[in-house]
C-alpha cells in the first residue's frame, strides 16, 4: 500500500532537511576561534624541576602565541632558546648562563611567570690528577671508594698523587673494560673467561673458558661466553653483563652463573629490538648498569644506545642510525662514537663521546625523561680548560666514573689527566 502525506506536511520537511544542511555545512567550514589576545596568559606547571643548563623544559599554560617568534622565555632572567610552541605548551632550552629562579614568559605582549623557581644544577670541573706517560682508557670505582684504572695490559691503582700497578695481564688478549664490585674485588673479560681478582689479589676464573667455543649458558667454566667482551657492566646487586662478541648479552652472577638474557643463541648480529632472544645487536662497545637494574649498551655497528630492562626487554634510547653530536629527545639525538657509559645515582646516563678525526669531544647525559644534553664539549688537539659546566673544555676523553658522593671522573686523554666535575 503507498503510503501519501500531504503537501503542507511535505513543504516543512524540505524547509527542516534545507535547514539542517545549511547548520552542518556553516558548522564544518567556520575557523577554529583564534587565540584572544585580550585573555591573560599562565604558567600553570614546567617538568622536570631541576636540571643542568642545556636542559629541554616543557611549560605548561594558556593561552600562549603559536608563533615561536612572539614568545619569550627567559629563566632567572636569561632568555632561554625555544624549540616549540603550541597555545598550551612551551618546550625551551636551559640558557648555559642561567641561574636557579623563576620562569618567565613573554607572549601575545603580556607577561606570566612560574609560582616557583627552576633550580639549576651547576658544576664546576678541576685536575684531579696527572697520569704521566700511562695511558689510561677506563676507570672504576669499588664500594670501598679506591679508583682503578686499566690500560689494557694492566690495572692500576689511581690516587691524587700516584699510580701504582694492581693487576698484570699474562693473556695475550688486551682488556679496557672492567668491573669493581661494593666488596672491592674486580672482574676482568679476558679471552671468553671472567677473571675474579680479589682485595688480596688472589686470582681466578668466574665464568668461561679460554679453550671453548660457540655461546652457552652455564655455571663456572661450563658457560660458553663466546669470544672478549670489550666492556663489563655490573649492577648494585653485582651482577657483571657480559656484552659477547657473539651478538648477545649475558648476565653472570656473583656465583658465576651465566645466562644469555638477551640477543641469539648462535651468533646472530643486527638491529632488533625485542624481548630476550627476539633482539638482535651490533658489535657492542660500552655499557652501564643503573640503580633500578636497566642495562643501557653501546651498539656501535649502528650508532644506538640500547636499553636492556631487567626482564630481558630491549629499546633503543638514543640514536637513529645515522652518526652526529646533535642533542634532542631519544631517538632523535645522534651519538658518534661513545667511549664510556656511566649511570648517577638518580639513573642519569653520562657518555663520553667522541670524533676523533675533526677533534670534537663531548660529555653528554640521557637524563630520566630521555632527553640528551651536552655538559662540556672541547674541540682542540691540546690542552683543556678547567671551570664551570659551559665554559669547561674537554680532550679526547675515555673513561668516566662516579664516587659516592656524586661527583664525575673524566678521562681527558689528550693531556694525559683525570679530571673531577663537583656538582652543586
Amino acid at each position: 500500500m503507498r503510503n501519501f502525506y500531504p503537501v503542507k506536511a511535505i513543504s516543512n520537511l524540505v524547509v527542516i532537511s534545507a535547514f539542517s544542511i545549511l547548520l552542518i555545512s556553516c558548522s564544518k567550514s567556520q575557523p577554529k576561534p583564534p587565540i584572544n589576545p585580550e585573555l591573560p596568559i599562565t604558567i600553570t606547571a614546567f617538568a622536570p624541576a631541576k636540571g643542568l643548563p642545556n636542559t629541554v623544559v616543557t611549560i605548561t599554560g594558556t593561552n600562549f602565541n603559536t608563533t615561536i617568534a612572539n614568545n619569550t622565555v627567559t629563566f632567572n632572567g636569561v632568555t632561554a632558546k625555544i624549540n616549540s610552541v603550541t597555545a598550551t605548551q612551551i618546550v625551551a632550552t636551559v640558557p648555559a648562563t642561567a641561574a636557579t629562579g623563576k620562569i618567565e614568559l613573554l607572549s601575545n605582549g603580556k607577561k606570566a611567570a612560574s609560582a616557583t623557581g627552576f633550580t639549576v644544577t651547576t658544576g664546576a670541573m678541576t685536575d684531579f690528577t696527572s697520569l704521566g706517560a700511562i695511558n689510561i682508557d677506563q676507570i672504576k670505582f669499588d664500594g670501598t671508594g679506591r679508583m682503578f684504572g686499566a690500560d689494557g695490559t694492566n690495572v692500576y691503582e689511581i690516587k691524587p698523587d700516584a699510580q701504582e700497578v694492581y693487576y698484570t695481564n699474562t693473556s695475550v688478549s688486551n682488556f679496557t673494560g672492567f668491573a669493581a664490585d661494593e666488596q672491592g674485588n674486580l672482574y676482568i673479560p679476558v679471552a671468553g673467561t671472567i677473571l675474579k681478582v680479589s682485595p688480596g689479589k688472589n686470582v681466578s676464573v668466574l665464568a668461561g673458558s679460554a679453550t671453548s667455543t660457540g655461546l652457552a649458558d652455564g655455571a663456572g667454566a661450563v658457560a660458553k661466553l663466546g669470544s672478549q667482551s670489550i666492556d663489563l657492566p655490573i649492577n648494585a646487586a653485582g651482577n657483571l653483563y657480559y656484552l659477547s662478541s657473539g651478538g648477545c648479552v649475558f648476565k653472570v652472577t656473583p656465583a658465576g652463573v651465566a645466562t644469555i638474557i638477551a640477543g641469539g643463541k648462535t651468533g646472530e648480529q643486527g638491529y632488533v629490538d625485542g624481548k630476550g632472544s627476539a633482539a638482535r645487536f651490533g658489535v657492542m662497545t660500552r655499557g652501564t648498569a643503573d640503580p633500578t637494574g636497566n642495562v643501557y649498551i653501546v651498539d656501535a655497528d649502528h650508532f644506538r644506545i640500547r636499553k636492556i630492562t631487567p626482564e630481558g626487554e630491549v629499546s633503543t634510547v638514543i640514536g637513529n642510525g645515522a652518526f652526529g653530536l646533535t642533542d634532542g629527545e631519544g631517538t632523535n639525538a645522534q651519538i658518534f662514537g661513545p667511549q664510556s657509559l656511566v649511570s648517577d645515582a638518580e639513573g642519569n646516563i653520562f657518555f663520553s663521546d667522541a670524533d676523533f678525526e675533526n677533534h670534537l669531544y663531548r660529555i653528554r647525559m640521557l637524563n630520566k625523561l630521555g632527553q640528551v644534553i651536552t655538559l662540556i664539549s672541547g674541540n682542540t688537539t691540546n690542552g683543556i680548560v678547567n671551570g664551570a659546566l659551559g665554559t669547561a673544555t674537554t680532550n679526547r676523553p675515555l673513561g668516566l666514573a662516579f664516587d659516592s658522593t656524586g661527583n664525575l671522573y673524566i678521562v681527558n686523554s689528550g693531556v694525559h689527566k683525570i679530571s673531577k666535575v663537583t656538582f652543586n
